[in-house]
């Protein structure tokens, strides 16, 4: 049997195309040096070349031996984690009592939608893990400017706003700032990657763009793309003394934002921005403003025990009756709680620590590269995401408006993140090809 044949019946058992790629390299190298080496002890061409065939065995064995090891491997652990919390989202859904907020009751449209976007949300995942996350670092550039181009318009020209934030709608396609962070997420992972970036690039487009993102207003985006922008930052190929003066100028910044808020605090009489600091330190006072949702967020959870609160009462404010909004989407670990207890909210919260650490498992298995980067972004999203939800509701921080990744119901948060794990899940998929062609390139 020639080569040639004998690698076209190994490779038809192997499905992944980049693994047959790589094995027939592989293998037409280990058959031309002991081709070589048999021509040297006195074979001809053609009879080396049969008995070099010969010593690699059955075509078919070695065939499935390699497609399993090359086969491109699955993270159920991180897939299944995040299948789990969108079950747990429709337990909190089911629970929240709509008539008190639009006088009807909703449950089951809010079911029905549900259900549509969690399976959406699973198309996108798989999707983008089919899909080769490598293809994206050529446009990096084009991502990051589609990005840059949308927020100056959310700052020039919005035709629409929702509780004073611009907004483009466009019939039912509406663009946010929410929209254009995966861009500019993914946007700025690959120029992280290219040699000519330099770190004055990336000081300039983040200050750029988080003045952009303050402007539109959106502080709940300006402050997770800040964290994403640290982190890539943190492990950029930059050297320790640009990094070094990249932090000392950010902890500079941090503490003229600090100095400002409390010169607000102290010295001036600017109603709105005294009003929400009181309001956090002294909700007692504003039990009629925004110290409402506080008060109740503490109520509702004083009152919840480890399987859900005794006389199971929907969310009311705590002295106007009013109805608690945002049970369903920020506050929807609350609504979890005060239904089903607190083993409910605690299993919640041991999900959500499982896939970050399997998440920064990944991370930390990776060679630096477009992928590593990548996993860096989403993992910072999810986690400040989560953490700053948690924290949020027990007191420990400002309420914002921010959702508790695949538990708060909403469509735009689940499809964000959803790509950002598909993406994440496409590295793994791939990570053995990364490591193989990094070993090849420094050989």
């Amino acid at each position: 049997m020639s080569s040639k044949m004998f690698l076209k019946n190994v490779t038809q058992y192997i499905h992944s195309k980049e693994a047959k790629q790589h094995v027939t390299k592989e293998l037409e190298h280990h058959l031309n040096v002991t081709t070589i080496n048999l021509m040297k002890h006195g074979f001809t061409k053609v009879e080396a070349e049969e008995k070099a065939v010969a010593q690699m065995g059955s075509p078919m064995t070695l065939g499935k031996s390699m497609n399993r090891i090359y086969k491109p491997k699955w993270d159920m652990w991180l897939i299944g984690g995040v299948v789990l919390l969108l079950i747990l989202s429709f337990l909190q859904l089911s629970s929240v009592d709509y008539t008190f907020q639009f006088g009807h009751d909703l449950k089951d449209s809010y079911m029905r939608r549900q259900v549509i976007y969690v399976l959406l949300a699973l198309g996108i995942i798989f999707a983008c893990t089919f899909y080769d996350y490598r293809r994206l670092k050529k446009y990096s550039v084009f991502l990051y400017g589609v990005a840059a181009l949308g927020l100056v318009w959310l700052n020039v020209a919005p035709n629409y706003f929702l509780n004073g934030e611009s907004l483009l709608k466009f019939g039912p396609f509406v663009i946010h700032a929410w929209t254009l962070l995966p861009l500019i997420t993914i946007g700025l992972a690959g120029l992280c990657t290219y040699t000519a970036f330099k770190w004055w690039h990336f000081i300039a487009l983040y200050i750029v763009t988080v003045i952009a993102f303050l402007n539109v207003p959106n502080m709940t985006v300006a402050f997770l793309y800040s964290c994403i922008a640290a982190v890539l930052f943190t492990y950029s190929t930059f050297s320790k003394k640009v990094k070094y003066i990249g932090w000392s100028l950010a902890i500079f910044a941090l503490f003229i934002v600090s100095a400002y808020l409390v010169y607000i605090y102290r010295y001036t009489d600017q109603v709105y921005q005294l009003t929400r600091i009181h309001s956090f330190l002294h909700p007692e006072l504003y039990e009629g403003d925004y110290g409402h949702d506080i008060i109740t967020l503490n109520m509702v959870l004083g009152d919840a025990g480890w399987f859900g609160a005794s006389d199971n009462m929907p969310f009311f404010g705590a002295s106007d009756n009013m109805p608690f909004f945002g049970a369903h989407t920020d506050y929807a670990l609350v609504q979890l709680i005060h239904a089903y207890g607190y083993s409910a909210g605690l299993a919640v919260i041991i999900c959500i620590i499982l896939i970050a650490i399997r998440i920064l498992y990944i991370v930390r298995t990776m060679p630096s590269s477009f992928g590593k980067y990548i996993v860096i972004s989403a993992a910072t999203l999810y986690i400040t995401q989560s953490v700053y939800s948690v924290l949020m509701i027990v007191g420990l921080l400002p309420l914002i408006d921010i959702p508790l990744p695949f538990i708060s119901y909403g469509a735009t948060s689940l499809f964000i993140n959803a790509m950002l794990i598909g993406f994440i899940s496409s590295v793994y998929r791939r990570k053995m090809f990364l490591q193989l062609s990094l070993k090849k390139a420094s050989l």
